[in-house]
This record gives C-alpha cells, sequence and structure tokens, in this order.
C-alpha cells in the first residue's frame, strides 16, 4: 500500500507538470526506461526505504487512509487535467500516454493483490490497456486464447510464460514471487541492522531490475515457437 501511495503522489507531480516540449516517450516505449533520474542504477534506498515507511504504521489501516487521501487527489488532479504534454521522471508523454502508464501499473499491483475477491479485479479497460503495451514492447500480438489479464501477468514478469503449445501461463502462478519470495521475513528488523538489511535486498533490487525484460524476452520466445 505504501508503494502504490508514494507512486499515486508522484502520479500527482506529473498531471501538473505540464510542458510545451515534444513527447520523447509514449506509453509503451516509457517501460523500456523506467527509471527515476535520482535513482542511478540502485533500488536498494527505495526499498529500504518503503519498508521502513510501512513499518511506520502501527495499524494497516493508518496505511489505508493514506492511499486514499492520495487516491481522492489522484481522481481531482486528473479530473482537471487538459490534453497536452506533461514533464515526468526525465521524460514528456503526451497526457494520455501518461495516465495509460498509471493504468496498468495499478492494474499490476491490483493483480498483486493474489485474486482476493474482497478486492475485486482490475477493470477491463486498464487490462486491455496493460495488453497493448505488453503486445507493443514484446513487439508481436500474444496468443488470442491468452486472457489479458494472463498477458500482463507474463509481460510484467510476475508469471513466466510458456515456451511450449500446450497453453498460456497459470495466473496464480508466481504472482508476486519476483518480489515477496525473495524477501526475508520482516519481523524483528531494526534500523541498526541496515547493512544485513541491505545485503538482503541487492537480491530484491536485481531481480526487480531484470523481471520486466526477462518476462519479454519470454513472450518473444513464445511467439517464435508458435511460429514454428
Amino acid at each position: 500500500m505504501v508503494h502504490v501511495r508514494v507512486g499515486l503522489q508522484e502520479m500527482v507531480g506529473g498531471v501538473v507538470a505540464g510542458t510545451d516540449r515534444p513527447a520523447d516517450q509514449d506509453a509503451a516505449t516509457y517501460w523500456r526506461d523506467h527509471r527515476p533520474p535520482d535513482r542511478g542504477d540502485d533500488d536498494v534506498d527505495a526499498i529500504l526505504w518503503t519498508r521502513r515507511t510501512s513499518s511506520a504504521y502501527r495499524r494497516p489501516r493508518h496505511a489505508l487512509e493514506h492511499l486514499r487521501m492520495a487516491a481522492d487527489t489522484v481522481r481531482a488532479a486528473v479530473a482537471a487535467a487538459a490534453p497536452g504534454r506533461v514533464a515526468f521522471q526525465g521524460h514528456v508523454l503526451d497526457t494520455g500516454d501518461f495516465l495509460t502508464t498509471w493504468a496498468v501499473e495499478l492494474a499490476v499491483h491490483h493483480l498483486d493483490l493474489g485474486g482476493d475477491p474482497r478486492f475485486g479485479s482490475p477493470t477491463a479497460g486498464s487490462l486491455r490497456l496493460g495488453r497493448a503495451t505488453v503486445e507493443a514492447l514484446a513487439g508481436a500480438p500474444l496468443p488470442a486464447e491468452w486472457s489479458d489479464e494472463v498477458c500482463l501477468l507474463a509481460g510484467s514478469g510476475r508469471t513466466p510464460p510458456r515456451t511450449s503449445r500446450r497453453g498460456p501461463p497459470d495466473p496464480g502462478r508466481g504472482r508476486c514471487s519476483g518480489e515477496v519470495a525473495a524477501r526475508p521475513a520482516e519481523s524483528g528488523r531494526r534500523v541498526g541492522r541496515a547493512p544485513q538489511e541491505r545485503r538482503e535486498v541487492d537480491g530484491v533490487a536485481g531481480h526487480r531490475r531484470d523481471r520486466r525484460a526477462d518476462g519479454l524476452r519470454r513472450l518473444v520466445e513464445v511467439r517464435e515457437v508458435r511460429r514454428r
């Protein structure tokens, strides 16, 4: 929840950052260079910050309250946004492309909840945008029998796509695995253990950098196998 809340707050900053400069990224190419300019090649500090911020909440409902506040702010900002271009993370995108990237990211994190019926499913529109994004990055349509959800999970690296003709990936397999399975237990962690924590998180950071590219590479393999 903290990761998504911070993202929504960042999104508000992008919505109001109008610019006359020409767009240099679209809703798909943005993901090829998805790295805030102030982070360089090291995601560890950001991961540690998110963990420690999360641990500062005494109850999950308090984090949820902040998430709701951020979501309400995003709704108001998007409703007031005018067509044009925005500056975001060192790039310029058309407003529609910018909003599409966030629809896709939020759909992915919605799917990270693991299909809990209490939270429902991402909207059909956001899943269609996710599929279109993955197909644009893969450079070809994905198998028609794959649902939009399956395409988005595979393209984001949550579910490894199969490279045979046996069928699509299992939507439930590997969901959150890249992040959660690699994380050590959170209980008993203290700031004084930062050096050890940083070593542990290094594996998560490296995996996070490679996961999306690996998912797209496997999708290309699927396409080539089906051609043969």
